[in-house]
């Protein structure tokens, strides 16, 4: 499975920097569009509002201009100087309002102008008008009025407003244009850009499937092959992390199988070497003790009681050799069948073995607490608790009240067991000698025994895949504990 060349040989760091640069780079132009359809919103609306303040500001010196020309037609009437306040009025805010103009629109600089000169015009007629009726030439002023030269002037003023605004109204139209277009642009500029990131993010999804979580997954699937010890999948190609991984684990899969061949070899020459105790060395040990029978037995009245002693110790010994080559085989053999599991009610077993190892006239006291059930070999379980049982018995035979109990807990994937007595303990100092093969913490004149059964028990506890331990003080105990695989159902 080879991905592309991009995925294979990038590091995994480089490839997150680019998948996430992607969306990054694609949100980053969004909001500058964003910002940008904001601040285009911004303008047009300042556009709108310069419009409604150039109409606004038009339509206002028009009024003026208009009222001015009213009240100097009244004034002219009546000669009454409240018809003149509009007139005043208009000469103090016309400048004003072409000054506003003037600064709302540059653009407008000479239709501003042209209602500039004409408002000036109907000024300046107005106060002529103004100052004949003030001097006592009303008569003339009224003439003139009657001439339409006031008339005139207004309507050439509203004229030029109307053109004002008519030339306001084209721009804020060719704004609204170019505004809607540069909207049109961004809109268009935005799917586009959505459609692409879309687009790529899809090519580095599926990149990063194939040169990543693909490549990852048949790294797993080789920890669990290799967990199997099954042949693994073929190298996943490349030169990042995952490739250096895969080919770690192709390393150890190559060691491993050199070691199973080695194994295999060691134990071809441990069949050799079992079939060798148990055939070549019995032969003389049975010969040994049979001979020393027959002396025994034909030479009896010849032999005093040293002698007789001295042939027993023979016999003894050759059996005790018999029972170290028994052990030694039983401890080799665990090895080598493969484990038949099955659930196990283990309180029923410890008290089927008790029953054994437990005599009859014993004034042994025996508690076997409620233990949960655990998966295993039961024949191997079996020799764990007999082994564990029959010490417990052993070296609690000298208190004055023995005291024997087997406890469990359950756990989450795992159940703890132990084997409690009140015998003569031992010395936590040796706790690490007390698994090995052949390994006693008390003399054989003390207690019998060929040291393996300790030994027996931490195979088979290992072969389950639990672990077991030990505490003690001397004179005050022992308690072993160990621990086995939880049912199925209960995991």
């Amino acid at each position: 499975m080879r991905a592309s060349g991009w995925s294979s040989a990038w590091s995994l760091r480089a490839k997150g920097l680019v998948i996430v640069s992607v969306p990054l780079a694609f949100e980053l132009a969004f909001v500058i569009a964003l910002s940008f359809v904001d601040n285009l919103a911004r303008r047009q609306q300042a556009a709108e509002l310069r419009v409604q303040e150039i109409t606004a500001a038009s339509y206002r010196l028009m009024s003026l201009l208009v009222d001015a020309e009213t009240g100097i037609r009244g004034y002219i009437i009546t000669e009454q100087p409240r018809f003149a306040e509009p007139y005043d009025r208009a000469v103090r805010e016309v400048p004003q309002q072409l000054a506003r103009l003037r600064a709302i629109a540059p653009e407008l600089a000479r239709e501003i102008g042209d209602v500039g000169v004409l408002a000036a015009a109907m000024l300046e007629y107005e106060t002529l008008e103004h100052f004949r009726v003030s001097v006592g030439h009303r008569d003339e002023a009224a003439t003139i009025v009657q001439s339409g030269r006031g008339k005139q002037l207004m309507d050439a003023a509203r004229l030029a407003v109307d053109h004002l605004l008519q030339r306001e109204t084209v721009l804020a139209a060719r704004t609204r244009g170019a505004h809607e277009r540069t909207r049109r642009h961004l809109r268009t500029l935005l799917l586009s850009g959505l459609a692409v990131n879309v687009v790529v993010a899809a090519a580095m999804v599926w990149l990063f499937s194939a040169g990543v979580v693909k490549r990852l997954g048949v790294v797993v699937d080789n920890t669990h092959r290799l967990e199997r010890e099954e042949a693994l999948l073929p190298h996943v190609g490349g030169s990042d992390e995952i490739a250096r991984l895969d080919g770690r684990f192709h390393e150890m899969a190559a060691t491993l199988e050199q070691n199973r061949k080695a194994l295999e070899a060691s134990n071809r020459e441990l069949d050799a070497f079992s079939y060798s105790v148990s055939h070549d060395l019995r032969s003389p040990l049975r010969a040994v003790n049979g001979y020393a029978r027959m002396i025994e037995e034909d030479f009896a009245d010849r032999l005093d009681d040293d002698g007789r002693r001295y042939l027993g110790a023979i016999r003894g010994e050759a059996r005790r050799m018999g029972q170290l080559i028994d052990d030694l085989l039983a401890f080799s053999r665990l090895g080598r069948n493969p484990l038949q599991l099955s659930n196990i009610d283990v309180a029923a077993l410890a008290r089927e073995v008790l029953a054994a190892v437990v005599p009859d006239d014993a004034k042994v006291d025996v508690h076997v607490d409620e233990l949960p059930p655990a998966c295993g070999d039961r024949g191997l379980v079996r020799q764990v608790l007999l082994n564990l049982l029959a010490n417990a018995v052993k070296f609690s035979a000298r208190s004055s009240a023995p005291r024997i109990s087997v406890e469990g807990k359950r756990g989450l994937r795992e159940n703890t067991y132990w084997v409690r007595d009140n015998g003569v303990g031992f010395d936590m100092r040796y706790v690490d000698k007390l698994f090995g093969v052949f390994q006693r913490l008390h003399g054989g004149g003390e207690f019998e025994g060929t040291g393996v059964g300790l030994a027996i028990v931490q195979r088979v506890v290992h072969r389950h895949g639990g672990r077991v331990w030990a505490e003690s003080k001397e004179g005050h105990g022992a308690c072993f504990y160990f621990t086995l695989p939880a049912p199925e159902e209960e995991t």
